[in-house]
């Protein structure tokens, strides 16, 4: 029996550990952190190390999650460009879209191109991420030549309310752990985006508090 790894390389941010510009042109996703019952903002970015004209790519959506497609924000550096969206093809199930950049022109630099909206259902299992990828590009450089670009792919990774440690479970480590992040003894790991239990943008001793009121009953209570 053989056995063969297959590996991605998915950082908590394009910057961890380097970005990538092995290439003239690189786009990058993100790792979006989220909750059931959010509406999380996906962002796609390019960077240019030289002026660049038309353009196409892929973008895949894991089967579980649900862009919504029809109203993606065209950021304003790309507003000298027309852009249309088609379907594409991704593995069964998975939803793919299509977008072409035709006839503007993007100088060296970094960019937001696009951002979706995407509702994290209620039922969506927690403790997993899920895969958003680019594929399938063509860049028209200023001399009309095409090549093709680096990528990053991202993901959106739903956790529960109050997992700031990221274990899917609720529990005392999860109160420890805000409270060493408010001592200023910064966590291993600290998901600020389901560690700010009451939803104020803050984390301050009420979500360490409110914790509480989310653990789960622990294993060690006998069966039934």
């Amino acid at each position: 029996v053989e056995f063969v790894a297959h590996c991605k390389y998915l950082p908590d941010s394009p910057d961890e550990p380097e970005p990538a510009t092995d290439k003239q042109f690189s786009f990058t996703l993100y790792n979006v952190n989220s909750k059931p019952g959010d509406v999380i903002d996906y962002p796609v970015y390019l960077t240019c190390k030289e002026d660049a004209k038309d353009m196409t790519f892929q973008l895949s959506f894991d089967e579980r999650l649900n862009p919504d497609s029809d109203n993606v924000i065209v950021a304003e550096s790309a507003s000298g460009y027309t852009v249309e969206r088609t379907e594409g093809t991704a593995l069964t199930g998975n939803k793919a879209y299509v977008y072409t950049f035709s006839g503007g022109t993007l100088q060296t630099g970094s960019y937001k191109l696009l951002n979706f909206r995407i509702p994290i259902s209620d039922k969506m299992v927690t403790g997993l991420y899920y895969p958003v990828t680019i594929n399938h590009i063509s860049m028209t450089k200023s001399d009309n030549t095409t090549q093709t670009a680096g990528a990053r792919h991202g993901r959106v990774s739903v956790y529960k309310l109050g997992d700031s440690n990221g274990d899917n479970k609720v529990d005392i480590k999860d109160k420890i752990n805000a409270i060493s992040y408010l001592l200023g003894d910064t966590p291993e790991v600290f998901i600020k985006e389901v560690g700010d239990v009451n939803d104020d943008n803050k984390i301050t001793v009420t979500d360490a508090l409110v914790v509480d009121g989310l653990m789960e009953p622990s294993g060690d209570q006998g069966s039934e």
